[in-house]
């Protein structure tokens, strides 16, 4: 009844009305269909209006005001669309009976809306978006008299008769010619204000011409001033553009040529001259009287040197009042007359040499006095290199021209005042390749930084900076170094350095934040080194919606990295997949929290060794053994370290030789401390299943089983420190030799320094008759191993024919230090042929250095040095031969002021070491014991 009533309520002819309706009914789907295409239709060409709205503005082109509007009126269209089909098209599909009224109102809706896109379509046929932006602003010279033209008696006639010149209707060309330095820049640019402000031109233009005497860049320089836009690309072309807006404009111009090598003429630039238009006028500087000639000057004015009082005037006024010190006095008035009077020397010279010392008054007179140096303006623009070096450079050159520059450096000491670059410093040095600033400190780099498109070397060092973000527009740079900078963010804009193969961040403590994506960006970077940089790093797994980068941004470049120096507080942000292609990848590596009051000197100075010259090293601290096998990046880099040091490393057993089965090829220096057991009670115990002890049957733990110690061939170095379960350091018993084959043991090994073990038994456990090794071990140094006995077996002792040093400290329980020979088979005459230098202190058992007469020669030794060993009371039981010997070492202590003693050490010799030690222990022991019991 609904569908009839509403038929009949239509009126007019009851079949046209019936057969619209059902029409509607019937291409409901098709409708709705075509409604869906002419929105995705009309989508597309909004995205792409806009992808061409986003290249004009960064034109910084005029978007069209019917651009504008036209993208309002499809997003409110667009907006109602997406409310029509998705809540009306959508209820309307619901259940088994949908509504006919609405179908046919949702239908007829349809048509009618892709009608209307339709017509928007249409009407976004745009040919272009955007207008060319308005021409800027004509430049206006910076004359000096914004900062302070300095007028002289002599260059006041000048002025005039150049103003004068200005003046002649029948003087066209003007040319000021003198030396270089002599001011003839500066001239130009005060009568050319002068001129203005009387209103003899209504504009001023000016281009530096330069040797290179380039036609485009004088033509671009003239047409900013103009605020002209040049749209041709021939320099004929431009000249036509420049030829007609002077032409019609009628306005009086003054167009400056400032240094001008060669001859220029004014039509290929598109300057009008000699009458065709007489209201401009040519203003030209030179070096040389026969360019302004050439040029067919009217009017040739001269510059010279300042008069020898207007000279020593201004450079008093650079210097100040120290000059008038009676000291410095004389010096100062030679040092003015060399810089000859000529003002650019004598503001070079005057500032570098204000309030300093007559020490560099005196030097920077012979310099001066140098013929190589004499004329200093005219010695910069053929310099390759240029390098200021000072405590303190509080003046910066400005505006030098150095077309030939190719190394700049900029030193002064670290932490310097606050200073500011001068804005065109590098204006007139494009073909700068290398760049140095050095101990400087600035808010930002100035704007002239970005012509240095040359520039492949940037090193901002020991500097306190704020703003770097200037240098991501180098794109040729290469190198860049921040080294000890105090920067707190890297900015995102060094990710556009594309070819950068080499980044120092190393000492960046302040650094704080790296940009997500930045270190990704640099796909080409060979050498990444944060050496002392705590950055706090995303988790690898992140979504990279943080402050900070990830590690997982070291596999942008991993392909071709080739030097790696890094701090990771924690190896769980280690991408486990993580994998360096280049094989012979350099490497310093610490993973671990901030390594504050680590003992090892070695550890101390982790990161202070030769910046780019190190040893493949890592630091692994404070983790569990199993996170680090689960890294394959640390995994890998084990097997090429140099150096290992392990610290307070968690469920450490068999960790070594789990990591790296095949052995250690390239380990010269390893260092294990603070590692305390969670199952065993100390982590830097490796039980070696085959060892056995012959005193004690319980199971013993130490440090290189047999099994690992064949594994070990190149370690130079061996640090052991607070590992309390350690029993053995070196288990030689079971190593797997072939019976007739004579096996070297650790023969690279130099030094065994053993601290804080106070369950050491044994150094090296008793190994086979034909093992030979550690031949080249210089250093024996044991401190705190309170229950070792002895150091080394006649065995043992034979085998250290390098043996240099010998320290054995704080170890109570020690009675001798080459034990008695226990079997027949063993040594009786042991050498140390090179041992100079023993020291024993605090060793209240020890009795003797060894109880039999088999160590009698010492051909090498020359210090003994024996402090609180009460009990020892002889060397060895027989003569000995120490040719070289000076004497034996102690302690004693002197009064250093009438409260107060200090202790010294005191030379004895008796004529024979044994005599001498029974000397210098007889009637302590008692004093000794008596301390002790107190």
């Amino acid at each position: 009844m609904k569908i009839i009533s509403h038929i009949i309520d239509t009126g007019g002819n009851l079949v046209v009305q019936i057969k619209k309706y059902f029409g509607y009914l019937s291409r409901y789907n098709s409708n709705i269909e075509n409604l869906r295409d002419q929105f995705q239709k009309l989508g597309d060409k909004r995205d792409g209006v806009q992808l061409k709205i986003g290249e004009a503005k960064q034109n910084e082109e005029a978007i069209a005001p019917e651009v504008e509007s036209w993208i309002e009126k499809v997003d409110n269209i667009s907006q109602g669309l997406q409310i029509f089909l998705e809540q009306d098209v959508n209820a309307n599909t619901m259940g088994l009976c949908p509504n006919l009224n609405t179908r046919y109102s949702l239908s007829r809706k349809a048509k009618k809306k892709a009608l209307e896109i339709d017509g928007v379509l249409r009407g976004g046929q745009f040919a272009k978006v955007s207008n060319p932006p308005p021409p800027p602003p004509p430049q206006v010279i910076e004359t000096s008299s914004k900062k302070g033209f300095k007028v002289f008696e002599s260059r006041i006639p000048i002025m005039k008769e150049v103003l004068t010149a200005f003046r002649d209707d029948k003087i066209n060309m003007i040319g000021i010619c003198g030396m270089e330095g002599i001011g003839k820049t500066t001239m130009a640019k005060e009568v050319a204000k002068r001129a203005k402000d009387d209103n003899l031109f209504d504009e001023v233009v000016m281009a530096v011409v330069s040797h290179k005497k380039d036609l485009s860049k004088i033509q671009g320089q003239i047409a900013d001033m103009l605020g002209l836009e040049l749209e041709r690309e021939s320099v004929l072309g431009r000249a036509e553009q420049i030829y007609s807006r002077l032409m019609v404009s009628s306005k009086s111009v003054l167009v400056i040529f400032d240094d001008v090598w060669e001859e220029v003429n004014p039509k290929d630039v598109g300057i009008p001259y000699e009458g065709e238009l007489n209201n401009c006028k040519i203003l030209l500087t030179s070096r040389s009287e026969e360019v302004c000639n050439k040029m067919k000057s009217h009017k040739i004015v001269k510059i010279e040197v300042l008069t020898e009082e207007e000279a020593w005037n201004f450079f008093k006024e650079m210097v100040g009042n120290c000059v008038d010190t009676p000291d410095l006095h004389p010096i100062a008035e030679e040092v003015a007359k060399e810089c000859k009077g000529i003002p650019i020397a004598i503001v070079t010279v005057g500032r570098a040499l204000e309030n300093n010392k007559k020490t560099k008054w005196v030097a920077a007179l012979q310099h001066l006095k140098n013929p190589i140096s004499k004329n200093i303006p005219d010695t910069y623009e053929n310099y390759a290199a240029i390098s200021l070096v000072s405590r303190e450079l509080k003046n910066h050159p400005d505006d030098l021209e150095c077309p030939k520059l190719e190394l700049l450096q900029l030193s002064c000491g670290k932490y310097t005042t606050r200073q500011t670059l001068p804005t065109n410093l590098f204006k007139g040095m494009m073909g700068l390749k290398v760049l140095a600033l050095q101990g400087m400190s600035f808010p930002s780099l100035p704007q002239s930084i970005q012509v240095l498109q040359n520039l492949r070397t940037m090193l901002l060092e020991y500097c306190e900076i704020e703003d770097v973000s200037a240098i991501g527009s180098l794109g040729k740079l290469e190198m860049l170094s921040f080294l000890g900078s105090g920067i707190k963010e890297l900015p995102k804009e060094i990710g556009n350095l594309s070819h950068l193969k080499l980044l120092d961040l190393s000492k960046c403590s302040t650094l704080q934040q790296i940009p997500p994506g930045l270190l990704s960006n640099l796909t080409q970077l060979e050498e990444l080194y944060m050496g002392k940089v705590f950055v706090n790093w995303e988790p690898t797994d992140g979504k990279g919606e943080g402050a900070n980068a990830s590690l997982a941004e070291l596999t942008y470049f991993s392909h071709s990295l080739m030097a790696l120096q890094i701090h990771i507080p924690n190896i769980k942000l280690l991408p486990k997949d993580l994998h360096f292609k280049n094989q012979v990848i350099k490497f310093r590596i610490c993973a671990c929290d901030k390594p504050t009051n680590w003992r090892y000197d070695h550890l101390s100075t982790f990161w202070d060794t030769t910046q780019y010259i190190f040893k493949n090293s890592l630091v692994l601290g404070r983790f569990a053994a199993s996170e680090i096998a689960e890294s394959g990046m640390l995994c890998q880099l084990l097997q090429k370290s140099e150096i290992i040091i392990l610290k307070e490393i968690k469920d450490f057993k068999n960790i070594l030789y789990e990591l790296d089965k095949e052995g250690f090829p390239c380990l010269l220096v390893l260092s294990i401390s603070d590692s305390e057991g969670v199952e065993y009670g100390n982590l830097t115990m490796v039980k070696d299943p085959r060892a056995n002890d012959i005193d004690n049957p319980s199971e013993m733990w130490c440090t290189f089983p047999s099994h690992l110690i064949e594994c070990l061939k190149n370690l130079k170095t061996i640090e052991l420190s607070s590992c309390d379960s350690l029993e053995v350091i070196f288990q030689l018993e079971e190593l797997n030799f072939e019976e007739s084959h004579v096996e070297s043991v650790l023969d690279q090994l130099r030094k065994l320094n053993l601290y804080n073990l106070p369950n050491l038994m044994h150094i090296w456990k008793k190994g086979p008759e034909r093992i030979m090794g550690f031949k080249n071990l210089r250093l024996l140094e044991v401190s705190g191993c309170k229950s070792l006995t002895y150091l080394f077996s006649p065995s043992i002792a034979k085998l250290l024919v390098m043996l240099e040093e010998i320290r054995v400290t704080s170890c109570k329980k020690i009675e001798e230090i080459l034990q008695r020979a226990r079997e027949e088979k063993e040594e009786k005459e042991v050498l140390f042929p090179k041992v100079n230098s023993i020291l024993l202190r605090d060793l209240p058992n020890l009795k003797c250095f060894c109880p039999e007469t088999n160590a009698f020669e010492w051909p090498s030794l020359k210090e003994i040095t024996v402090i609180g060993c009460p009990t020892l009371s002889m060397f060895i039981p027989s003569n000995l031969k120490t040719p070289k010997l000076e004497g034996v070492y102690d302690e004693v202590q002197v009064p250093s002021s009438p409260w107060d003693e200090k202790k010294v050490r005191n030379c004895q010799w008796k004529g024979d070491l044994n005599a001498t030690i029974q000397h210098m222990f007889k009637g302590k022991v008692w004093l000794i014991h008596t301390t002790s019991s107190l």
